[in-house]
């Protein structure tokens, strides 16, 4: 929408809602195993990378049995292959061999279920954000489910509102509203990315999305930076009718 259409429609009233910004992506990070932190290197607000340690837990316990695991996989896979030269020889039957056969793929899945568990010794990042809220503290011990940390994507944001389904005839991806926040004062021109799946049948509203930038002014920007947005913030969106 040009930025004189949208002056226009709010001249004339326009059709204005409010709105949301929220982050692409945000997840609470909770523990998967019973063992004590031993690290928490991100404190609230801090950015971290995609990849990068966000707890790290005291995981010899997990290790010693994965290790014991692997032991036990090497004997009985060394049983197997003396098994099968005896049979060979005809020195045992079949049945020895497929119990042997047996006893190393259960030893195998046991290995794996271990290392399963080494592998939750640290906790990554899965996407580049920053700590909204630390839940848990270095030294203290924790039990599977307990919630650690809140985190958002540190990528570009996006902006929801709830428009009336009657504006489904024109409203639709590509088409640009005037977003201005109510926090920072910025006023910015958005391109709607998406529309809701579903109409609220008892409001016969629908949601729609619109997506900024982060860290730079938008290209068709009105005014202000947007480089001070943050999740959480509000505003009023205005919509021109084509």
């Amino acid at each position: 929408m040009p930025a004189a259409a949208a002056a226009q429609a709010r001249a004339d009233g326009g059709n204005q809602v409010r709105a949301l910004l929220k982050p692409r992506a945000e997840a609470t990070i909770s523990g998967e195993i019973a063992a004590r932190i031993v690290s928490m290197p991100f404190r609230d607000g801090q950015a971290f990378k995609a990849g990068e340690v966000l707890v790290g837990f005291d995981c010899a316990l997990y290790r010693a049995t994965a290790d014991r695991a692997a032991a036990a996989l090497q004997g009985t896979e060394k049983k197997l292959d003396n098994d099968r030269r005896l049979a060979a020889g005809i020195a045992i039957g079949k049945l020895e061999v497929e119990l042997s056969e047996a006893e190393v793929a259960k030893a195998r899945a046991e290995l794996r279920g271990a290392r399963v568990q080494t592998d939750r010794c640290a906790i990554r990042a899965p996407f580049a954000g920053r700590v909204v809220a630390v839940r848990a503290h270095a030294h203290e011990f924790v039990s599977p489910g307990k919630e650690l940390l809140d985190i958002v994507d540190d990528g570009p944001l996006e902006v929801e509102v709830i428009v009336p389904s009657s504006w489904l005839v024109w409203l639709k991806p590509g088409l640009r509203f005037e977003l201005v926040v109510d926090e920072t004062g910025s006023r910015l021109e958005v391109p709607v990315t998406k529309l809701g799946a579903r109409v609220d049948a008892v409001s016969q509203t629908v949601k729609a999305w619109g997506a900024i930038p982060s860290g730079a002014i938008p290209s068709g920007a009105i005014q202000g930076p947007s480089a001070a947005l943050l999740a959480g913030m509000s505003g009023t969106a205005t919509f021109a009718v084509p």
